[in-house]
């Protein structure tokens, strides 16, 4: 028996050691398929990892980025429409698409770099030089490169272009017919035909393996075929993990029943193993001994008294003991009642309590404690009691008393939030109250809600004066881009586009719902404002042929206010006839009435000069004018001219009229 274990141990042996070979080599197979998936998903093309290291040590020892020396499988991938054709041409392309693509500004250095390492794995590249312009040559009409696509943003690619027509112009043959025709030709099957007569086909790999494809710019597919083939070799690699396991039990039991046997060498007599004889005598002396125990009346009834005697001894035994604890225990508890009565005694002297004390100190302990009674033992666990009732008391007022202080602090900052610059000086704490409480006696005293209603006023005033200055702001950028645009037509009325025709720029208002919406709005409260920042006067008007009624009175921003006449009352005076109105006001400026200033005749002769004094404060301007033909009629569509002062002034479109500013010219 122990030859044929041992004969059955050797076997087990070596099918474990075969299946602990292919399990090392499956593991190690797993740990570079998890590395290739890993390095596949920090990057989008198919190039084996080992390639991509000996890259990457390349341009860190360089210092180049990778992208400017890429491999010719990242550059190449087989078009959408000829994926029947992606196993042959991956199988054709593979050597080539694992090329390096050196520039020819690197070429030197990578020669060098690449001539002194140790690179641990094959590496080929290419030295691309700039070429001329050159035309590639025709392809065969079922050339595989054709079914060939080049990534169009890369410098290299008129390179590729013709490198694949030189070396992959192969005909892709459907049927073996056209196979034998061809000169250069490839099947589906991967079985390539070279001009020499040479045919290959090399089937160590299945042409479908997506795991060995190189080419194209997304690695996606790989990525599966790579996981797929992973779980694979991780179900195969444990199902041998599991017969290497079950060797491994079998092959302990075998182990035991060995040792076993080796034991059983120890004995020499069969009497020192035969246990069944032994067992035989013990059971007849037993039976003899009942035997004459049941013969004998005598025996009988002294070994009852014999167990009688004995469970007595054993009852008293137990009482003495338990005796024993008893006044064990009743000394213990003399001897710390004494002690306790020490220590009282000792305390007493030093803190004698009166009536009141006494009575406080009765009501806690009803209240901690409710009808319990008191005893010398429990008074160290009622006094922990007691403690724990006070010290919940307290952490409850604590924490009632830092609720109430966090709601202050919190209002506090919420008063500093909305009234930042009278707070600035305060702090949010409870310390800061008092600051507070004069912050408010102050608003008591200052009694503020009583000038709500002339603050809302002037408010309102501002806001139109100001919505009023903007929309004159967007007028003057408007005819500042018009003119712009003439001048640059201007220009380009000088260059010929195509013979006898240039280019001319046109100006369009935008028809955007919302810029509309918003320009109807913002005319709406410009032209809609009647009365001026003192809400008494109508300082502004949307007609220029109206003028003040009042000598003197403040203007909102962009005011279209004509000149003022002589007199009360509204109607026209001789100025606002000829539709001539002052300069769009800024906030807050007086239009002062001047009365001695000579009226505008309804014609001045050509040349004829004629000075204005505009009280317009601040400052006062004083504008010289030339009128060459009839006044500008009145009209609500003008332009605006500036001064070098930056005044504004309204002329009519349509009119004959001109006026000279200082260095500067307007034309109707």
């Amino acid at each position: 028996m122990r030859d044929e274990l041992r004969d059955r141990d050797a076997g087990l042996q070596n099918a474990l050691t075969e299946h602990s070979v292919t399990l090392r080599q499956g593991k190690q197979e797993h740990g570079a398929l998890q590395t290739e998936i890993d390095s596949l998903k920090r990057r989008r093309s198919n190039i084996d990892d080992q390639q991509i290291q000996i890259r990457a040590a390349l341009c860190a020892a360089l210092n180049m980025a990778e992208d400017d020396m890429p491999f010719a499988g990242e550059l190449i991938q087989v078009r959408d429409e000829a994926r029947e054709w992606e196993g042959a041409a991956e199988r054709l392309l593979r050597g080539f698409g694992l090329s390096l693509l050196v520039p020819d500004a690197s070429y030197k250095a990578v020669a060098a770099w690449v001539d002194h390492q140790h690179l641990r794995g094959r590496l080929v590249y290419f030295h691309v030089r700039p070429r001329r312009q050159a035309e590639v040559p025709d392809l065969h009409a079922d050339s595989l490169v054709r079914k060939l696509a080049i990534k169009p943003d890369s410098p290299f690619y008129d390179w590729l272009e013709r490198e694949m027509a030189h070396r992959f112009d192969v005909a892709c043959c459907a049927t073996q017919e056209q196979f034998w025709r061809e000169t250069r030709a490839i099947t589906h099957a991967g079985q390539i035909k070279d001009p020499t007569g040479r045919h290959e086909k090399d089937d160590r790999h299945a042409i479908s393996d997506r795991s060995r494809y190189v080419l194209g710019w997304s690695n996606n597919a790989k990525i599966a075929a790579l996981e797929a083939k992973q779980h694979q070799l991780e179900t195969r690699l444990s199902e041998v993990a599991g017969l290497v396991s079950k060797i491994q039990s079998v092959r302990a039991m075998l182990e035991n029943r060995l040792n076993a046997l080796t034991r059983l060498e120890e004995f020499t007599d069969f009497e020192e193993l035969d246990w069944p004889g032994v067992a035989t005598e013990i059971a007849a002396l037993r039976v003899e001994r009942d035997q004459l125990e049941a013969a004998s009346d005598v025996l009988k009834q002294l070994n009852e008294r014999l167990r009688g005697a004995i469970d007595a001894q054993n009852a008293l035994e137990k009482e003495l003991e338990n005796a024993k604890d008893k006044r064990s225990k009743i000394e213990q508890r003399r001897s710390d009642a004494q002690n306790l009565q020490q220590q009282t005694r000792t305390l007493l002297p030093e803190t004698p309590l009166n009536e009141e004390s006494v009575q406080q100190l009765e009501t806690i302990r009803a209240q901690a404690l409710g009808e319990h009674a008191l005893t010398v033992e429990s008074c160290d666990n009622r006094e922990q009691d007691v403690r724990t009732w006070l010290q919940n008391r307290i952490d409850s007022k604590d924490r009632n008393l830092k609720d109430r202080r966090d709601k202050i602090i919190q209002a506090m900052m919420a008063f500093k939030e909305q009234f930042k610059l009278e707070t600035a000086e305060i702090d949010a704490s409870i310390e800061a109250a008092f600051e507070y409480r004069h912050l408010l006696e102050q608003l008591k005293r200052d009694d503020l809600p009583r000038f709500v209603t002339r603050f809302k006023e002037l408010l309102n005033v501002n806001t139109i004066n100001e919505i009023a200055n903007f929309n004159g702001q967007l007028a003057r950028e408007r005819e500042t881009i018009k003119e712009r645009i003439a001048r640059i037509n201007e220009s380009l009325t000088q260059i010929d586009y195509n013979p006898g025709r240039y280019i001319v720029l046109e100006t369009q208002l935008s028809q955007d719902a919302e810029i509309r919406d918003f320009q109807t709005e913002l005319r709406a409260c410009t032209e809609g404002a009647t009365t001026g920042s003192d809400g008494s006067d109508d300082a502004q008007y949307s007609n220029p042929s109206f003028c003040r009624s009042k000598p003197s009175s403040t203007v909102s921003a962009g005011a279209k206010v004509c000149r003022n006449r002589t007199g009360a009352g509204p109607p026209r005076s001789p100025m606002c006839a000829t539709g001539f109105c002052l300069p769009p006001a800024s906030a807050g400026a007086r239009i002062t009435a001047n009365t001695s200033t000579t009226p505008i005749p309804a014609a001045n002769p050509a040349g004829r000069r004629k000075n204005w004094r505009i009280p317009y404060s601040p400052p006062v301007w004083r504008i010289n004018s030339v009128w060459n033909g009839a006044p500008c009629a009145r009209d609500r569509s003008a332009l605006w001219c500036s001064t070098k002062h930056s005044a504004a002034v309204r002329m009519n479109r349509r009119s004959t009229a001109c006026v000279f500013f200082s260095n500067s010219t307007c034309n109707c």
